[in-house]
């Protein structure tokens, strides 16, 4: 065979291979976007710090008030049954954390008034020294009057000592009492000298902008806002919460979600003689346990 002819032979042999090859394979490799879930320790401690509202202790000590007897709920300016159904579910999420609540005709320490007018009625209330909000803080009180949230809220706290002494007793068994001052006997650097108690709430809801809520999610704020001492206009967007029932874009859950349960557990299963810190802290702590594995 001559040169040329075995060219032509060779070329030949390349098509043919060539066309029995099949062509390389598209490839099926798929691009993984791995997106990380929001850290949920940050954004617990987040709404914590958004929404409670520590007690100055004196010095550099804020704690974390809560109820320590059972609450009893009055409802004013409301109709009779949506009135009741609000202070039933307080006093079920009020079982449900250890403190309790009062049966009927039980004296008020939870007062929640429904008016068109709640600044005329913070004002009344405010000259009045037996009033509702008597011995309440008078910062508390003028934000309440001038506050233009559809649910304002005051409480009054008071000081105990760690085995439960209040401001004025006798802890010595001298016979000697005074009114505003709490003798206290230890100092640690773990355990606070004091732990604070809410005594009385005092919550005005504003029956204008409330109108076009449910009662049932309106009964889940005010069960948040009894319950625990929270700063004005209280909310964490950072978190399913029913404190934002009155956000402007109104998404909000109709009823306590878990972070809202989760909260109340934590503030309540709290040491209450630990500083201010730790006290939040744990309250963190506890959210995230229970939050686990939750949406």
């Amino acid at each position: 065979m001559t040169k040329a002819g075995m060219l032509t032979a060779l070329l030949a042999l390349s098509t043919v291979a060539a066309a029995q090859t099949p062509p390389p394979a598209a490839s099926t490799a798929e691009i993984i976007v791995n997106g990380q879930r929001p850290d949920q320790a940050k954004r617990t401690r987040e709404a914590v710090t958004a929404i409670g509202k520590p007690v100055p202790q004196g010095g550099f000590d804020a704690q974390f008030g809560r109820w320590e007897e059972p609450v009893c709920v009055g409802v004013i300016g409301l109709p009779v049954e949506p009135a009741q159904s609000i202070a039933d579910q307080i006093g079920v999420e009020a079982r449900a954390i250890g403190i309790g609540a009062q049966g009927p005709g039980c004296h008020p320490n939870i007062y929640i008034v429904a008016t068109d007018q709640p600044v005329e009625f913070v004002r009344k209330a405010r000259g009045s020294r037996s009033g509702l909000l008597s011995n309440i803080a008078n910062a508390d009180v003028v934000t309440m009057e001038h506050s233009h949230a559809a649910v304002r809220w005051a409480a009054l706290t008071g000081m105990t000592g760690t085995a439960g002494e209040r401001q004025g007793d006798d802890t010595q068994g001298t016979g000697s009492r005074t009114n505003n001052t709490l003798k206290v006997w230890h100092a640690s650097k773990i355990k606070a000298n004091t732990r604070a108690v809410i005594q009385r709430m005092v919550i005005v809801v504003d029956l204008l902008q409330a109108n076009g809520h449910s009662y049932r999610q309106l009964a889940a704020y005010l069960t948040m806002v009894s319950l625990a001492q929270l700063r004005p206009n209280a909310d964490a967007p950072m978190v399913n919460t029913v404190l934002a029932a009155f956000r402007p874009d109104g998404d909000a859950p109709q009823e306590m979600s878990a972070f809202d349960h989760a909260y109340l557990k934590a503030l309540y299963a709290m040491p209450a003689d630990d500083y201010g810190i730790l006290q939040k802290q744990a309250i963190v702590g506890s959210i995230n346990r229970s939050l686990k594995g939750a949406p």
